[in-house]
């Protein structure tokens, strides 16, 4: 009885329709088989036919299954009603309560429980609109597309099943073993894993949180590259800049342009045009104008040079196997383990703070330590004083410089007058010690075997002479921004000689100078 009225219901359709069929080239839906037909119903210059239990249709090597179908004679569509299902050539397969099919424009709308399911990836909507020879479907009430161990939901989307290739859009949320993402935008390809950032997105993985407005990340091989003022952070790092490039395999991120770095648990700050990340070892090195910003409570310190380094204090191995995190002295350490780093600035480091200013060949912190040491001709500036050495290092604590150490060939030198007398107060030994107070110098030890040029003033603040003195160790006190009170310790010596009654020129120690012109003068300009 089904074959029967299958032939009848082909030799109804092909009478009715033949000669517009042979005046067009439009290839005709195929009815394959039903159990009842309700014959045909005309209206206005259309006909229609109604198939009722068992239906299935053909239409150019795409079969539908349903409970019911109209067909409309002219228009080559059908409506399909109850367990549709859609199943193409390539076995792509679409389920849904209900579908209209236009033959003629090879498009099939779905509505209500709609699964498309192209042998690995399967998507599930609830409104479908499905181009049959382009094979793609869109939808804008909401969708979810599930590719291996990969969860895609959005407001709106469209996938391509030819070409893998998926655009998510509203409140878009990736699921994956790896990371999840979240994303007004994003483009997705299915077999090769490729996330095209099409719009706001932060993508989290275990590690770290990505930001990024426009970029690509490959999941397969982890690589990726963002545009548009793009940033990440881990549990030590933040980074953004014009440009992020990312490589896990090989585990290092460079930055490009007014790249800014913060390790927030030393509070310190890095601005650079160009900077490297090894992750894996955590090792960053910044070119291109950087600039360093140590925070302090009241006053910070901002460091300049022509290359910065920041690693860990010690190297940090990765067990692959077990998966943690050794130091050098295969010492096993939590995840959550924070890493005090080194940081190293060379060649032109300038230091500038309010209160502050220092000049060097190159720079080293501890931040574990707090110690700041400014190496290979260092001078650094305390308000009116000048200090030079081999070596000079800072020692902070509670946020501020608590004291400093100079280790041999030590001098302090401020002017005692105006520029244009050329008087300075020089004070020299082979070891420095100083005291500070809200990040000022408070006062100095120099010692051993210490000279001193030194021109004591009366109380109306003139001058009374010039004191050339010699000590074992000696005790230097500031005020008011210049040396208020100097106290000799052990084999002193001095004498103290008008000012009139001797030769200007010739007060000078042996290791005296004078540099004005390497004091930084204002804050290094970030991004020249």
């Amino acid at each position: 009885m089904k074959f029967s009225l299958s032939v009848l219901l082909l030799i109804g359709t092909f009478v009715f329709t033949q000669k517009s069929y042979a005046q067009s080239k439009t290839i005709p839906l195929v009815v394959k088989s039903a159990d009842a037909l309700q014959g045909f119903q005309k209206e206005g210059d259309s006909s229609f036919q109604k198939l009722i239990g068992n239906v299935q249709l053909e239409h150019q090597g795409t079969m539908l299954y349903c409970d019911s179908a109209i067909i409309n004679l002219v228009l080559n569509d059908a409506e399909a009603f109850g367990d549709v299902l859609i199943v193409q050539v390539d076995g792509t397969t679409i389920s849904s309560d209900y579908v209209k099919y236009a033959g003629d424009k090879k498009l099939a709308i779905f509505r209500s429980n709609v699964t498309l399911t192209d042998g690995k990836n399967s998507l599930w909507t609830d409104s479908l609109d499905y181009q049959t020879q382009a094979k793609i479907g869109t939808y804008t009430t909401g969708g979810t597309l599930q590719t291996e161990g990969t969860t895609l939901s959005s407001e709106k989307g469209q996938y391509t099943v030819k070409t893998k290739d998926a655009i998510f859009e509203g409140d878009v949320v990736v699921t994956d073993p790896q990371f999840n993402c979240t994303s007004k935008k994003i483009g997705y390809n299915t077999q090769t894993k490729l996330i095209r950032i099409l719009d706001h997105s932060k993508v989290v993985n275990t590690s770290s949180i990505l930001i990024s407005s426009n970029g690509i990340y490959d999941a397969k091989n982890e690589v990726g590259k963002f545009y548009n003022r793009s940033s990440a952070q881990n549990k030590e790092q933040y980074i953004e800049a014009d440009t992020l490039e990312y490589n896990r395999k090989s585990n290092w991120s460079i930055a490009k342009g007014k790249v800014i770095a913060k390790d927030t648990a030393q509070h310190i700050t890095l601005y650079a045009g160009w900077a490297s990340y090894q992750e894996s070892i955590q090792k960053m090195i910044a070119y291109l104008h950087p600039v360093m910003k140590i925070e302090q409570d009241n006053d910070s310190f901002f460091l300049s040079a022509d290359t910065f380094l920041i690693a860990p204090l010690q190297p940090i191995l990765i067990d692959k196997k077990k998966k943690i995190a050794k130091n050098s002295f295969e010492e096993e350490l939590p995840s959550d383990t924070l890493h005090p780093k080194f940081y190293k600035a060379y060649y032109h480091v300038s230091l500038f703070s309010d209160s502050l200013q220092a000049s060097a060949d190159s720079l080293y912190y501890n931040g574990k330590d707090s110690v700041l040491k400014c190496m290979i001709k260092p001078v650094l500036w305390s308000r009116n004083a000048q200090l030079t050495g081999d070596t000079i290092s800072l020692y902070f604590k509670n946020g501020q410089i608590d004291h400093m150490y100079v280790p041999n060939n030590a001098l302090i030198a401020s002017q005692a007058g105006p520029a244009s007398a050329k008087l300075y107060d020089q004070i020299q030994g082979s070891v420095l010690k100083g005291n500070f107070e809200n990040n000022a110098l408070k006062d100095v030890w120099i010692y051993p075997n210490t000279t001193c040029i030194y021109y004591p003033k009366d109380d109306s603040g003139a001058f009374v002479g010039v004191n050339q003195s010699s000590a074992e160790r000696m005790h230097i006190y500031f005020a008011k921004q210049s040396i208020s009170k100097i106290i000799f310790q052990e084999d002193v010596k001095q004498t103290i000689t008008p000012l009139q009654e001797i030769n200007l020129n010739d007060l000078f120690l042996s290791k005296f100078k004078w540099l004005p012109e390497r004091r930084p003068k204002v804050k290094p300009i970030i991004f020249k």
